[in-house]
C-alpha cells in the first residue's frame, strides 16, 4: 500500500463529501455540485503531475477575495453559520487547486471537519447525520495515515517532493486496521456516554442565532403563521396522530360533513407585519392532567356529544407546550397516557399540555352545539388596516346584495358574507407549495390577493380572515390538521404531517364560531390523499427513519435520558 497515494485519495474523498453534506444541509444542491466538481478538477490537475497547480500569489489573491466577501456579509447583516460554511467550502476548493505540501493536506482535513460541524449546526436531518457518521471512520483513518507519512517525511528530510514513496507491507496493514478499529470503538463508546450524561440545553442560546438547527422546510403544524418567506415546501407523510371518532348514527355526519375533521391546534388572532400569532391571554382552567382524571373545560354547552380518542405521537418541533388537538366545542379531556399541566382558554377553546415532550393519548369529549335563532346579538370589534382589501370586500358585498357597513348590516348576513369571500378566494387564487416572497415592503396579504394570486393554505386563510375583518366580521386564523383519511368508514383516522392545515373561524353568533376554508376543495383532497407506488412507499419509509432519528437523537432530552 502506497501511503502517500492512499492519503491523497482519502483527503479528496473527505473534502468532496464535506461539500456535498454542506449542500444537503443548506439545500443548495446546484452550488455544492459545482464546488465538488471544481474541487475534484483541482485535485486531478495538481496530482496528475508534480508541480502543477495555481501559483501561491494567485491563491493568496483568491483567499483575500473570499475573506473580504465573508467579512462584508457579516458586517451588513446578522452573521450566521451559512455564510461561514460557504467560506469554508470555498477555502477547500482553493486549497485543492494549489501546489500542496504535507501541511496543506492537514489543513484540508481540518477545514473539511469544521465544514461538517457547520452542516450539522445548520441541519439535523437524518441524511446529514448519516453522511457525518460515514465520514468519521474515514477521518480517523486519514489521521492515522497522516501521522505515518509525516514521520516518513521528517526522516527523509522534511520535504514531500523528492521523498521516496512509503509502502506499507501487507503484514503491517492488519495492524493499522486494528489500531483504527480500536480508536473508533473507544471514540464511539465515549461519545455515547457523553451524549447520554450531558445536561440538555446547556449553552443553548450562548451564540444567539449563529446556529439554529432545523429539520428543513417541511409542511407541518405551527403555532404561528409567517407570511412573506419563499421556498418550496416539501411534504412528509410521517404519521403524527391516530384519531378514533365515536358518535351516534346521524351525529357523525352532522358534526363532520363528508367525514372530514378539522383538528384545532392553535388559534391565531393577532396580526402584525405578515405574522399571525396568539394574542396574550390567561388560561381559564389549569390543572394537573394525571392519567385517568377527567378535567372539565369551561362552561358546559348543550348539544350532541362526540368522543375523540387521540394517540398523538408528536413532531420534532414540539417542546415544552404540546397542543391538545380538539374539534367542535371541547367539554372535557381525560389523559390516558402522558402527564403534565393542562391549560384551557375559554375564549378561543384551546387546550395545551405543559410538560416534557412525549407521546400522549387522551379522550376528548366534544359537543356539536345547538344554536337557536340569533338575530339580536352585538358584534365585537373587528378591523384590518387595508384600504385595498376593504374596497374589494365592500364591492363583493354590494354586488351580492349585502350591506358592507356592519353598523347597518343584519348580523344574520355575516355567515353569508364570509361564505362569499371564501368562494371568491377559491375561484380567483391558485394553491401551490412553491412559495414566492412578495416584493420588499409589500404587504403579503394584499400582494397575494391582488398580484401573485398563488400561495399555500396560510395565504388563503390569512386573506379570508383579513377580508372578513375589513367589513366588521370577527375572524381568526386556526392552525391544525385536516383529516380525511378515514379507514373504510370506521371513524379511525390516520393523520400525517402533510395534513397540517390553516383555515379560519368567523363569529356568526354570540357563542358561535363557524369554520370557513378558502383553500380550493380539490387541493384539500390532495393534502389528505395517501400516495401509492414504489417511490411513495420508499418516501414513507424514509419519513419513519427521519422520525426515529428526530425523536431518539435530535430531541433526546431529560425525559428520554431518565427513561433510558
Amino acid at each position: 500500500m502506497n501511503v502517500a497515494a492512499r492519503l491523497r485519495r482519502i483527503v479528496l474523498a473527505l473534502a468532496v463529501l464535506a461539500i456535498v453534506t454542506y449542500g444537503l444541509a443548506e439545500e443548495r444542491f446546484a452550488l455544492s455540485f459545482v464546488l465538488a466538481l471544481v474541487a475534484a478538477g483541482g485535485w486531478w490537475v495538481t496530482e496528475s503531475k508534480v508541480g502543477r497547480g495555481l501559483p501561491r500569489w494567485v491563491v493568496g489573491i483568491v483567499l483575500v477575495l473570499i475573506v473580504a466577501r465573508t467579512a462584508a456579509e457579516a458586517l451588513t447583516g446578522e452573521f450566521s453559520i451559512s455564510p461561514f460554511s460557504l467560506f469554508l467550502a470555498s477555502i477547500i476548493v482553493v486549497k485543492l487547486w494549489e501546489q500542496r505540501q504535507l501541511r496543506d493536506y492537514a489543513q484540508i482535513l481540518s477545514i473539511s471537519l469544521f465544514l461538517n460541524i457547520g452542516s450539522i449546526l445548520n441541519s439535523n436531518t437524518f441524511v446529514v447525520g448519516l453522511l457525518l457518521v460515514l465520514s468519521v471512520p474515514a477521518f480517523v483513518y486519514a489521521v492515522m495515515l497522516m501521522q505515518i507519512y509525516a514521520g516518513h517525511v521528517r526522516v527523509a528530510g522534511g520535504a514531500v517532493c523528492g521523498t521516496p514513496p512509503l509502502v506499507v507491507p501487507r503484514s503491517s496493514r492488519s495492524q493499522l486496521a486494528w489500531v483504527t478499529g480500536v480508536s473508533l470503538v473507544l471514540g464511539l463508546a465515549m461519545s455515547i456516554v457523553v451524549f447520554i450524561i450531558l445536561p440538555r440545553d446547556v449553552g443553548r442560546d450562548a451564540f444567539g442565532n449563529f446556529a439554529r438547527p432545523a429539520v428543513g422546510r417541511v409542511n407541518g403544524f405551527t403555532d404561528h403563521v409567517q407570511l412573506g418567506t419563499s421556498g418550496l415546501i416539501s411534504e412528509s407523510e410521517s404519521i403524527v396522530m391516530n384519531v378514533q371518532v365515536d358518535a351516534l348514527a346521524g351525529v357523525y355526519e352532522r358534526a363532520f360533513p363528508n367525514r372530514n375533521l378539522y383538528l384545532r391546534g392553535a388559534v391565531l388572532d393577532s396580526y402584525d407585519k405578515g405574522m399571525w400569532q396568539r394574542s396574550a391571554r390567561a388560561p381559564t382552567v389549569h390543572s394537573d392532567g394525571a392519567p385517568g382524571v377527567t378535567i372539565h373545560l369551561g362552561t358546559p354547552a348543550s348539544g350532541e356529544e362526540v368522543l375523540l380518542h387521540v394517540q398523538y405521537r408528536g413532531t420534532a418541533s414540539d417542546q415544552q407546550r404540546t397542543p391538545i388537538f380538539t374539534a367542535l366545542r371541547p367539554q372535557a379531556v381525560t389523559m390516558q397516557d402522558g402527564s403534565g399541566r393542562l391549560l384551557y382558554y375559554e375564549r378561543t377553546r384551546e387546550v395545551f399540555r405543559e410538560g416534557p415532550r412525549s407521546e400522549i393519548a387522551y379522550q376528548l369529549t366534544c359537543v356539536l352545539p345547538t344554536f337557536a335563532s340569533e338575530t339580536t346579538w352585538t358584534r365585537g370589534l373587528a378591523e384590518f388596516d387595508s384600504p385595498a382589501l376593504q374596497s374589494l370586500a365592500e364591492r363583493l358585498a354590494r354586488n351580492s346584495g349585502m350591506e358592507p357597513d356592519p353598523s347597518r348590516r343584519p348580523v344574520e348576513d355575516d355567515a353569508r358574507l364570509a361564505r362569499l369571500f371564501e368562494s371568491y378566494l377559491r375561484d380567483s387564487c391558485t394553491y401551490t407549495l412553491d412559495i414566492v416572497a412578495p416584493t420588499p415592503g409589500r404587504e403579503p396579504i394584499e400582494w397575494f390577493v391582488f398580484e401573485h394570486r398563488k400561495g399555500n393554505c396560510e395565504y388563503f386563510a390569512s386573506a379570508l380572515a383579513a377580508m372578513c375583518r375589513t367589513v366588521g366580521i370577527e375572524a381568526r386564523v386556526v392552525a391544525g390538521y385536516f383529516a380525511a383519511e378515514d379507514e373504510e368508514g370506521t371513524g379511525k383516522y390516520t393523520v400525517r404531517q402533510s395534513n397540517a392545515h390553516a383555515w379560519i373561524e368567523a363569529r356568526v353568533g354570540p357563542q358561535r364560531w363557524q369554520v370557513y376554508d378558502a383553500t380550493p376543495p380539490s387541493n384539500l383532497a390532495e393534502i389528505t390523499q395517501t400516495k401509492t407506488g414504489l417511490f411513495a412507499s420508499i418516501g414513507r419509509w424514509l419519513d419513519r427513519v427521519e422520525d426515529l432519528w428526530s425523536s431518539n437523537v435530535v430531541n433526546f432530552d431529560e425525559q428520554s435520558r431518565d427513561t433510558l
